[in-house]
């Protein structure tokens, strides 16, 4: 890909449930198909309900919720327990420095057996995880 070019990535996915361990996430992302396995690990922590790791492995010290910023802990206040994501249709970009990136997704949600549907766009960046040397950091929503 020419130099300064967007790498766009899209993926309908009807109606599947995000199966994939955070565990088994990939910590160096090379392609928009890496940034979605990320956040396909992601929502499957949300329905896991594994705050901890939620907090921990997704999310910046700071993240921005519409006009808010948020810490993890104001963050996790906004998901309603037993709620349900599924994801209907994914768009990735991933910037050129692949340093960053960018999610946009049509979510079903099942907030205590009532459906929504919702339209979400996520910023994404990799961060430094404190290993020796730099590590190869840890994707985070912004």
């Amino acid at each position: 890909m020419p130099r300064g070019e967007v790498d766009t990535y899209q993926h309908t996915n009807s109606a599947s449930q995000a199966t994939m361990s955070s565990s088994t996430r990939p910590r160096n992302v090379a392609s928009p198909a890496d940034l979605e396995a990320v956040y396909r690990a992601y929502i499957h922590t949300l329905n896991a309900e594994k705050w901890d790791e939620l907090t921990t492995t997704f999310l910046a010290p700071i993240v921005a919720h519409n006009d808010r910023k948020l810490d993890p802990a104001g963050y996790r206040t906004l998901i309603l327990p037993h709620t349900v994501f599924t994801i209907r249709d994914v768009v990735v970009r991933l910037d050129p420095d692949q340093k960053a990136g960018t999610v946009a997704a049509r979510l079903d949600i099942d907030v205590a057996g009532r459906p929504v549907r919702e339209h979400c766009w996520y910023t994404w960046a990799k961060v430094d995880d404190g290993e020796e040397g730099g590590g190869d950091g840890r994707w985070v929503i912004q």
